[in-house]
């Protein structure tokens, strides 16, 4: 959300200053796009629509040079903070083990960026499955499609969101893997392609000719429709919590009450990152199944200060449920957290061993597991 704000409030502040000038605006503008590099270092391609509003917007002389001389100082400016800090981070997490950068971590790693992905038709087909649902809705896709059909043969006044929209679109290729595993990143083209929508949407309501009253009971309509969809993607994960997370909070205090602050659990849970971010201990997330593939991200990073050999060794361990949990307490783990004991009974091999090796913190009548890995049984 704060790439969001900085960015709405870049190009505000790039509005002002191509419009009046001035050194506040100058500024404002600089750090806001500071913000956006920082917190999202892929939302650089918003200068590329700044550039197009510095096309658009003559000076002296009906002369565009200046305003794009400005942007370019602009961008200058405005990249300074974020190459300190992303410098800081790479020395950092180059002489500290326990820091650790996931911007440099991906550049290094063939599987974040430039992906082949990108250019298979399935990976097309899984994004219009997201567009279409969770991102957008069905009618929200379909008013971003009108509204840039709209736009393109009206470019003079609304071109600018269309460009935005665009070059989220053929910038995010670059990153094309993140588009799948983790849809957050389109928040970034739903709040240029907003604009689009609401301007199919006028186009729309001008056509049927309503006015007055019937105009407004119309759009209210409409929007009370919009909202009843887009309930169908938030209702689920805004209120209702899943059978199988509905113990996370409490595992959560159990963990707090019966461990150390500096212990550091293994955890098994289809919300692990929730639990342990509750729990408020360091650790790692567990997955009960044998034969896992090991994941995408591992199989080219180098970044993690592991050499080719220890890599192998953590990928092939990886594979397996009891050679995962070996591996993770050399790494340092003291407790393994099961938020679900019916799920770990149905890894049968895996738990005869947990429970023939390792202390037992959980109540036998508990819906949940909880090993001290330190202590023998």
């Amino acid at each position: 959300m704060g790439t969001v704000f900085f960015t709405i409030f870049f190009f505000y502040q790039l509005f002002i200053f191509f419009k009046r000038g001035g050194p506040f605006a100058f500024i404002a503008a600089s750090l806001s796009l500071s913000g956006v590099l920082i917190t999202r270092p892929n939302a650089i391609y918003v200068l590329i629509p700044a550039v197009y509003l510095s096309l658009q917007t003559p000076v002296k002389g009906n002369s565009r040079g200046p305003a794009l001389l400005k942007t370019g100082l602009l961008a200058i400016v405005g990249s300074i903070l974020p190459a300190l800090w992303y410098l800081h981070g790479w020395h950092v997490s180059r002489q500290a083990d326990n820091i650790y950068s996931t911007l440099f971590a991906q550049l290094e790693s063939h599987a974040s960026f430039l992906n082949p992905l990108a250019m298979s038709v399935d990976y097309y087909g899984r994004l219009l499955d997201t567009l279409f649902g969770v991102a957008l809705t069905p009618l929200g896709f379909t008013f971003l499609l009108l509204g840039m059909l709209f736009v393109f043969f009206d470019f003079q006044s609304s071109g600018f969101f269309l460009v935005w929209t665009l070059s989220f679109l053929f910038s995010s290729l670059a990153i094309a893997r993140k588009l799948i595993d983790h849809n957050l990143y389109l928040l970034h083209l739903v709040i240029a392609a907003s604009p689009l929508m609401g301007a199919a949407f006028e186009r729309v309501l001008a056509a049927t000719g309503l006015q007055g009253k019937r105009k407004i009971s119309f759009a209210a309509i409409f929007g009370l429709l919009f909202f009843i969809v887009s309930m169908r993607y938030a209702v689920h994960p805004a209120f209702i919590t899943p059978p199988q997370s509905q113990n996370t909070l409490r595992v959560a205090e159990e963990i707090k009450r019966s461990t150390l602050a500096k212990a550091k659990i293994i955890s098994a849970s289809p919300d692990s990152m929730s639990l342990l971010y509750y729990g408020d201990r360091l650790g790692w997330p567990f997955f009960y199944q044998n034969n896992r593939a090991v994941p995408y991200y591992w199989k080219h990073n180098t970044f993690t200060g592991l050499n080719r050999e220890a890599q192998q060794e953590r990928n092939l361990a990886y594979k397996k449920s009891i050679s995962w949990l070996e591996y993770l307490r050399r790494e340092g783990a003291d407790y393994f957290v099961g938020t679900s004991r019916k799920d770990f009974l149905n890894d049968r091999v895996f738990a005869q061993y947990m429970e023939s090796r390792f202390k037992k913190i959980s109540p036998p009548d508990a819906d949940y597991v909880f090993f001290n890995l330190h202590e023998s049984r």
